[in-house]
C-alpha cells in the first residue's frame, strides 16, 4: 500500500484556456435529449474518419463523420443492458461490438460481429449471464482477445472467457467476496502483459491480480480506497504506466491520485468531494505530454501538463470522447450540451506522427512462442518513451488473423483512440503460434493516439511498408528450436558474425541491430539473434549464456589401480595439470591418470577472462582386508573357521565346502586340499584380497616348520587329525633329550598347539623330535604323518 502527498492546485477561469485551445466546429441535434451513458470515437465503417458512437437510453447510435452527419441506429433490435466494447474480436480487421442484451428473459454476454459498414452477424451467445461489468484483452497473449467480466451473481470471482482461435474456453480467478466491484486493466508492472484493478467498493480497497505471462498472481492491496474510475498513461514520460484513479473515500466521496509507479501517491486535494464517472488522459494541447480530463454528467475539468496545477471546466456540458476527428493529429472532443453533440476543434499546430521504427525482427523462443522487438520510434513532440506500438500479425502481408491491431490494414490509419497494444515496450511476446511463415507490421502512436498516414517528414511516419507508414516484416515460427552453450567467467559476452541482424536478450531485451554484440550479465541468460525477414529457419542463432563461476575441483577419493578422469567443459585458453608425486600430467583440457597411492593435484587454467590456480587431492582407497590364519591342515571329515576382518563386505570363492560364502567368518569343511580367496570390499567398492590354504589330510598329521616370530602366521605347532582318540602321549626334546613340551589332549594339540616355548620362554631356533604313542578307539596305534617319531624345525 502506498503513502499519499497531497498537491494544492489552484482553479483558473475556464473560458481563456478552453478559448485557446478548442473551437466550436459542428453539432448534430440528437432524436433525444436523455442522457448518453457511454461514447467513443470509433472508425466503424473503414472510411478513414472517426465516428461517433453512442449508447443513450439503452440503444447503440452512431453519427458518422461524413458530409451528412446524420445521426443513426446500430443493433436496432436489441435493446444493451448494461455497457458495451467495441474491438476486433475475430481478426479480420473489423471492428465489432461486445455488450450484453435479454435473450430468453435472461442478460447474456455478446459478441456482435460486423460484416460490413455497421452491418452485424446476428449475436453470439458466450456464458456471461448478469454482467455487471467486462474488460477486453489478450491476457494470454496467444494473438486473440479475451473476456474478463463479473456476474452480479457471482461476485466472489472474475470470470474469463479465454479465447483460441475462435473458439471461448471459461476460466475463473477467485476474489475477495463483496457485493460491489469495479475492474479495469493496466499493465501496471510494465512486464507486457496487462494486468487487473478490481475496486471493491464494499471493503473500500483496490486489489491489483498480476498477469505474469497468462499466469495470475495472488490479489495485493495496492491502494487503501475503491474507486469510480481509474486511466492510465505515460505522464511523467518515463516509459512506464501511471495511474490517475478517482477513489471513494469513506465517506462516500470522492478524490484523485495520481500514481506515478513510485512509492507515494499524488492527492489533488481541490477537487476533493467529486466523483467522475470517466478518466480521460491524453496530449491535450500537443506539446506531447499527457494531460488528462476528469468528466461526469455534472462537470469536466481538464488538467494540462503545461500548467501543472491549474484546470479549466466546461460548463453545463458534459465531455463525451476525445478523438482526432478532422485527421491532423491533433486530439478533438465531443461534448454533451442539451441535446446537442458539439465537435469541438483542437486549433493547436499540426501534430506530426511518429516515425515507425527502423529495424524490427521475431525471435523464436520454442514451443510457437516469439518475441517480436523493435527499434523506438521517434515523433515530433512526443517523448521518445512515451510512445506506444500497435502491432499485428497475420499469414499475408495485409491481414490480423494471428494478432489484431486498431490499425486499418488498407490506409494504415487508427480505428480507436487507444495506446497500441504492447504498450511502451519496444518488444511484445506472442505464445501458441503454429509452425509456418508470417507477416507483422508496426505501427508507433504518440500521446494523441493518432498517426496520419499521408503525413511524413519531421518525425512523420515515413511509407515503409506496402506505402503505409509502418514498419513491417516476415517471421518463421519454427517447431525445432538449438541453442549454443556460451561461458562466460567474467560476465561478458562477445558475439561476432559476418551480416547484421537483430539481438534479443531474455535479460536485456532488445540490444539493437548489428554484426557484434557485446553486453555484461550477471546470471544465466538466453540470447536470441535473428535476421530480418528470415527464409529459413537455420538462419536464426540462439545461446545459452552461462555465467560461469571458476570451476573449482574437489577433494576425491578412488580405488587403488583406479583411473581419475576430469574433463573440463570448455576448452581453456591454457591449462596445466601436475602431481607431487608425478610432476606435469596434461596440458589439455582432459586429466586421466591411474593412481596406486594417494597425491595431491596441483591444475591452473585460463579461460575467457579468468585465471585459475588451485589444487585436490586425490586418496587411493582400499580395504585393509586380513585373515587371522592363512594356512589350516585337516583330517577329512574334520572343519574350520576363518576369520577374515578389515572390510565392509566380503565374498568367499570358491562357495563349495563353506557355511555362508558371504561371512566374514565362514566356517569350511572342503573334501579335499582348497585354496580359498577372499575379496573384501569398502563403502566405494574398492577391492582387496587375500588368500587361505586348507590341507585336508586323510591321517593324523604333524607339520615340519613352525614359525613363532609374531607375525600372526603359523606361529604355534599343531598337531592335525586327532579324531577318535582313546589314549594319546605326545612330547617334543631338545637335541640333549629334554623333554620341552608334552601333551595328552587331542584338543589342546589341535587346537592350543605348541608355540616353541618352555618354561615361559621362547626356545631358540633349531631342530627338535617328537615321540607320539597311544591309541584310537578302535585300537590301532597312533602314527603323525604314519610315524611314531620324527623331526620339527622351530625357526624364528
Amino acid at each position: 500500500m502506498k503513502p499519499i502527498l497531497t498537491i494544492l492546485l489552484f482553479v483558473l477561469m475556464w473560458s481563456s484556456l478552453y478559448s485557446q485551445a478548442f473551437i466550436a466546429k459542428d453539432s448534430v441535434k440528437l432524436e433525444s435529449s436523455a442522457l448518453i451513458s457511454r461514447s467513443e470515437w470509433v472508425d466503424l465503417d473503414k472510411d478513414g474518419a472517426l465516428d461517433f458512437l453512442f449508447l443513450q437510453q439503452n440503444k447503440l447510435r452512431i453519427i458518422f463523420n461524413d458530409e451528412s452527419l446524420k445521426e443513426d441506429s446500430l443493433l436496432s433490435t436489441y435493446n444493451l443492458v448494461g455497457e458495451f466494447q467495441v474491438e476486433d474480436m475475430n481478426n479480420d480487421n473489423k471492428l465489432d461490438v461486445v455488450t450484453s442484451i435479454v435473450n430468453s428473459s435472461t442478460e447474456r454476454l455478446v459478441i456482435f460481429h460486423q460484416i460490413d459498414a455497421g452491418v452485424f452477424e446476428a449475436p453470439r451467445l458466450l456464458a456471461g449471464t448478469n454482467v455487471k461489468q467486462f474488460v477486453i484483452n489478450d491476457f494470454d497473449h496467444n494473438g486473440d482477445k479475451d473476456i474478463a467480466y463479473i456476474e452480479t451473481s457471482d461476485q466472489s470471482q472474475i470470470h474469463f472467457q479465454y479465447q483460441d482461435n475462435g473458439i471461448f474456453e471459461q476460466g475463473f480467478l477467485s476474489i475477495t467476496p463483496s457485493s460491489n466491484f469495479e475492474i479495469t486493466i493496466a499493465d501496471y508492472d510494465n512486464n507486457g502483459f496487462d494486468d487487473l484493478f478490481v475496486s471493491d467498493i464494499q471493503n473500500s480497497q483496490t486489489i491489483l491480480y498480476e498477469n505474469n505471462a497468462g499466469i495470475w498472481s495472488e490479489g495485493i492491496e495496492t491502494y487503501p480506497f475503491s474507486f469510480s474510475s481509474l486511466s492510465y498513461s505515460d505522464l511523467d514520460s518515463d516509459g512506464k504506466v501511471d495511474i490517475v484513479v478517482n477513489a471513494i473515500n469513506a465517506s462516500g466521496d470522492g478524490e484523485i491520485y495520481i500514481d506515478y509507479s513510485t512509492d507515494t501517491l499524488v492527492s489533488i486535494d481541490s477537487l476533493v468531494g467529486e466523483l467522475y464517472e470517466r478518466i480521460f488522459i491524453g496530449d491535450l494541447n500537443s506539446d506531447g505530454v499527457n494531460d488528462f480530463t476528469l468528466s461526469s454528467p455534472m462537470t469536466s475539468k481538464t488538467f494540462l501538463s503545461s500548467d501543472s496545477v491549474s484546470y479549466f471546466q466546461y460548463p453545463q456540458s458534459y465531455v463525451l470522447a476525445y478523438g482526432d476527428i478532422d485527421r491532423d493529429g491533433d486530439l478533438d472532443l465531443a461534448i454533451h450540451k442539451g441535446n446537442y453533440v458539439v465537435w469541438m476543434e483542437n486549433n493547436a499546430i499540426k501534430n506530426l506522427s511518429p516515425a515507425p521504427p527502423e529495424h524490427s525482427f521475431v525471435f523464436n523462443k520454442g514451443d510457437g512462442e516469439v518475441v517480436m522487438a523493435w527499434s523506438a520510434g521517434v515523433d515530433d513532440t512526443t517523448p521518445q518513451k512515451s510512445i506506444t506500438y500497435d502491432i499485428y500479425a497475420g499469414k499475408t502481408q495485409l491481414s490480423n488473423e494471428i494478432l489484431s491491431s486498431n490499425l486499418d490494414l488498407t490506409t494504415s490509419e487508427r480505428f480507436k483512440v487507444k495506446h497500441g497494444n504492447s504498450g511502451y515496450r519496444t518488444e511484445m511476446v506472442l505464445q501458441a503460434i503454429d509452425p509456418g511463415l508470417y507477416f507483422y507490421g508496426i505501427q508507433p502512436i504518440d500521446n494523441a493516439y493518432y498517426c496520419i498516414g499521408s503525413v511524413s517528414g519531421g518525425g512523420g511516419g515515413e511509407a515503409k511498408c506496402a506505402g503505409l507508414p509502418i514498419a513491417c516484416g516476415s517471421f518463421l515460427v519454427c517447431d525445432q528450436i538449438t541453442y549454443a552453450d556460451y561461458n562466460t567467467c567474467d560476465g561478458y559476452v562477445n558475439i561476432s558474425q559476418e551480416d547484421y541482424a537483430g539481438w534479443y536478450s531474455k535479460s536485456k531485451g532488445f540490444l539493437g541491430y548489428t554484426n557484434s554484440i557485446s553486453y555484461y550479465v550477471e546470471s544465466t541468460d538466453t540470447l536470441y539473434m535473428a535476421p530480418e525477414n528470415p527464409t529459413s529457419c537455420s538462419e536464426n542463432k540462439n545461446w545459452i549464456i552461462k555465467l560461469a563461476e571458476p570451476l573449482l575441483l574437489s577433494d576425491t577419493t578412488i580405488c587403488k589401480s583406479s583411473e581419475l578422469f576430469i574433463e573440463l567443459p570448455f576448452v581453456p585458453d591454457s591449462v596445466t595439470w601436475q602431481s607431487t608425486s608425478n610432476g606435469i600430467i596434461s596440458t589439455t583440457n582432459i586429466f586421466q591418470f591411474t593412481f596406486d597411492e594417494s597425491d595431491t593435484i596441483y591444475y591452473s587454467y585460463a579461460y575467457q577472462g579468468c585465471s585459475i590456480d588451485d589444487n585436490f587431492l586425490v586418496t587411493v582407497s582400499e580395504p585393509a582386508l586380513a585373515v587371522s590364519n592363512d594356512r589350516f591342515q585337516i583330517y577329512s571329515g574334520d572343519q574350520v573357521q576363518l576369520n577374515a576382518s578389515g572390510a565392509d563386505s566380503y565374498v568367499w570363492s570358491p562357495q563349495s565346502g563353506l557355511s555362508n560364502p558371504f561371512s566374514s567368518n565362514p566356517i569350511a569343511n572342503p573334501e579335499v586340499t582348497t585354496t580359498y580367496i577372499v575379496n573384501g570390499y569398502d563403502s566405494l567398492d574398492c577391492e582387496s584380497t587375500q588368500e587361505v590354504l586348507i590341507i585336508v589330510a586323510n591321517q593324523a598329521f604333524i607339520p615340519n616348520l613352525f614359525t613363532p616370530n609374531g607375525d600372526g602366521k603359523n606361529d604355534v605347532l599343531f598337531v592335525y587329525g586327532l579324531n577318535g582318540v582313546s589314549s594319546l602321549s605326545f612330547k617334543v626334546y631338545d637335541r640333549s633329550g629334554v623333554v620341552v613340551y608334552e601333551s595328552s589332549s587331542p584338543d589342546e594339540l589341535s587346537r592350543s598347539g605348541w608355540s616353541g616355548d618352555y618354561k615361559g620362554k621362547s626356545l631358540a631356533s633349531g631342530v627338535y623330535y617328537w615321540k607320539v604313542s597311544g591309541s584310537y578307539r578302535d585300537g590301532k596305534p597312533i602314527l603323525l604323518n604314519e610315524r611314531r617319531e620324527g623331526a620339527i624345525h622351530l625357526m624364528r
